[in-house]
């Protein structure tokens, strides 16, 4: 009897390759999805990130993303905690949002490095 091949990394259903443990990811129903992927396909988390990258290196509360986008503080907080993950987006802890003048929590997209399009 010929066995298959059982694949030792498990698959993301989004991109069809293999999601190594070095690669960042995600559980999304029950399948293990790249981070990556999973942000590409996220409308919510793209239109936070496609702000931020406009206004790189300001800082931004969840509240003013929420009304900046006209979208629920609770799908931007889940974006927020995803974009986190990635090296292009910082969260800090205490900082004035650049919209607000409030002090807390604050998002911000890194400037892009120099020489680079993005």
């Amino acid at each position: 009897m010929h066995r298959e091949r059982v694949r030792d990394n498990p698959i993301c259903p989004l991109c069809e390759q293999e999601v190594l443990p070095s690669d960042p990811a995600v559980f999304a129903h029950a399948d293990i999805v790249h981070l990556n992927c999973r942000l590409k396909n996220d409308g919510v988390a793209e239109s936070v990130a496609a702000l931020l990258r406009r206004n790189a290196g300001a800082e931004y509360c969840q509240s003013c993303l929420a009304r900046s986008l006209d979208i629920a503080y609770e799908q931007i907080a889940k974006a927020v905690t995803a974009l986190r993950m990635t090296s292009r987006y910082r969260a800090t802890a205490m900082a004035t949002c650049s919209a607000c003048g409030r002090a807390g929590m604050t998002v911000r997209a890194e400037p892009p490095p120099i020489g680079d399009g993005a």
